[in-house]
């Protein structure tokens, strides 16, 4: 039997994937190739934590696109203050989940991007086969995709099984315009869920 035909053959990129961590963290390497679903209620700390991911790629010369299929996106100067690169985040505006998810896979197939969010309304259901693709293009590309997902106080939503990496996120005010944000793994497909990231972020004037 030749060593293609082996049922233990792993992908280059998954053995790289091994070698560069497995640890559980909030990073832009450990999101790479895999599809996160970003869970965020009303005052959950989910875009604060998404400029830490966006400043890392940028930095690391990866870029990063933006789709919006919700009714607003990002404050501009939030992001700034943040570090990051607006001039170099294009944002895609689509009507509606359906076209968000079909911008996604456009960007996804051109292979250009290494960070990828999209943003969804609440409740919003995308079909497990065109999630599956997506899946297949962030794991072929090396693309972080990251999908956030509307939640409502006393509900519980996920987009489906698929999803390789599933994050809540949490937040108090420890006084002032501080806040404590962690956001936690609730499901991780590579490692032990559980583990979590925590970092004290600061509203804007005005905010508090």
């Amino acid at each position: 039997m030749g060593v293609l035909e082996k049922p233990v053959t792993l992908k280059a990129s998954a053995l790289v994937r091994d070698r560069a961590g497995r640890t559980g963290e909030f990073t832009y390497t450990n999101l790479a190739g895999r599809v996160t679903e970003l869970s965020a209620y009303r005052n959950a700390p989910a875009l604060s934590f998404l400029s830490l991911l966006i400043e890392e790629a940028q930095a690391k010369g990866e870029p990063v696109v933006w789709v919006e299929a919700a009714d607003s996106v990002f404050y501009p100067p939030d992001f700034v203050a943040n570090g990051i690169d607006i001039t170099a985040l294009p944002v895609v505006w689509a009507h509606d989940v359906r076209g968000g998810v079909r911008a996604a896979e456009h960007l996804l197939r051109s292979g250009s991007f290494g960070l990828l969010v999209l943003d969804l309304p609440p409740h919003a259901i995308i079909d497990q086969g065109r999630l599956g693709k997506i899946a297949r293009m962030a794991d072929l590309n090396e693309t972080a995709v990251v999908l956030i997902t509307a939640q409502e106080d006393g509900t519980s939503f996920t987009l489906g099984s698929i999803v390789s990496l599933r994050l809540a996120g949490s937040t108090t005010q420890q006084g002032g315009c501080a806040h404590r944000c962690t956001v936690s793994a609730v499901k991780d497909k590579r490692d032990m869920p559980g583990w979590s990231r925590t970092e004290v972020f600061h509203a804007p004037d005005g905010m508090y």
